[in-house]
């Protein structure tokens, strides 16, 4: 049935079908696979661009507002990048304090994970943009 019975009979027809079924197949699935990669990488390379170009010593990344967000939480193994990249999911208050008292702080959060493409919406536990350290006496 189908294609093996048309081997047997005309292997020269049945192998021109295969491989015109093939081409038509790549050039219908191909540029749609494409499309579907670029924009699927596209929010993450905009996210990328805007938390290398912080001023910031560190960096969290509200990936309770974006779950995916959590794939730009990436440092090296030396720590030598700037800014550190932290993922808010793995950050107690505790934590978040200490990274306040030693540098700079930015929250990539709802807002800054929208201009990047991404669909975000503040969750419990997300951090309100630029409440991440408060400020103190002094500062």
């Amino acid at each position: 049935f189908g294609y093996r019975e048309l081997a047997a009979r005309e292997a020269a027809r049945s192998d021109g079908a295969a491989l015109a079924m093939l081409a038509a197949s790549a050039l219908a699935i191909v540029p749609v696979a494409l499309w579907w990669a670029q924009g699927f990488v596209r929010p993450h390379a905009a996210l990328h661009r805007i938390i290398s170009q912080t001023d910031a010593d560190f960096v969290i990344v509200d990936d309770l507002a974006y779950p995916d967000a959590v794939d730009e939480v990436r440092n090296r193994a030396d720590l030598s990048n700037r800014p550190l990249v932290f993922s808010r999911q793995h950050l107690g208050d505790d934590r978040i304090a200490l990274l306040c008292a030693r540098g700079t702080v930015a929250v990539a959060g709802a807002r800054t994970l929208a201009a990047a493409g991404m669909v975000a919406e503040p969750r419990p536990g997300s951090i309100p943009l630029g409440q991440a350290c408060r400020p103190t006496t002094g500062n």
